[in-house]
């Protein structure tokens, strides 16, 4: 049996359980293998290639090998990649991720839209929701690393209370650190 919470968050409704979360918009879960058509088109894509960089994905087998062995690889707890889905359809129309790395004290957040659904509120709609997903383990803080140049994810970070603490390098070179602190709602 599942327990549900319904919560508001900016306007917007969640019912708080373990991944799936569900916005009155969206759904979001594991990648599955059905899946690869949509990876191979996102990871392909100019805004992916651009801010995130080539990860080699160039037919269906190596999106589905993809899938098994970087997006849904040790996703434990709330840590990992998950998918954004329009909550009717389940298309998938984007990735959240939620991760440790080496280089940061605390996890970083992320996401990641197919171009046919930027300009909806998406990324912000999931963000908001897997935030508030995770406040009730009071993480201190959680980052957001950007890419030199993404005025949009810039943007979209500053609705959601981020602020900018530097530059930092990583294996990907300089990047755009943001960062939340405090009580994440």
């Amino acid at each position: 049996m599942w327990r549900l919470a319904i919560f508001t968050f900016s306007g917007i409704h969640l019912m708080k359980k373990l991944i799936p979360l569900c916005t009155s918009r969206l759904y979001i879960d594991h990648f599955g293998p059905g899946d690869a058509p949509f990876i191979l088109e996102l990871l392909n894509s100019e805004g992916w290639l651009r801010h995130i960089g080539p990860r080699d994905v160039s037919d269906i087998d190596r999106a589905a090998a993809y899938i098994r062995e970087k997006l849904n690889a040790g996703n434990e707890a709330d840590l990992g990649c998950f998918a954004i889905r329009l909550l009717e359809s389940r298309q998938p129309v984007g990735l959240l991720s939620f991760l440790q790395r080496d280089y940061l004290d605390a996890p970083d957040i992320g996401y990641a839209l197919h171009p046919d659904h930027y300009g909806n509120g998406y990324a912000l709609e999931a963000t908001q929701a897997f935030l508030l997903h995770i406040a009730a383990s009071s993480p201190e803080k959680v980052y957001a690393i950007v890419s030199p140049g993404n005025a949009r994810s810039e943007h979209l970070l500053g609705k959601l209370q981020f602020t900018f603490t530097g530059s930092i390098r990583s294996d990907q070179g300089e990047l755009r650190c943001f960062e939340l602190t405090g009580r994440i709602i």
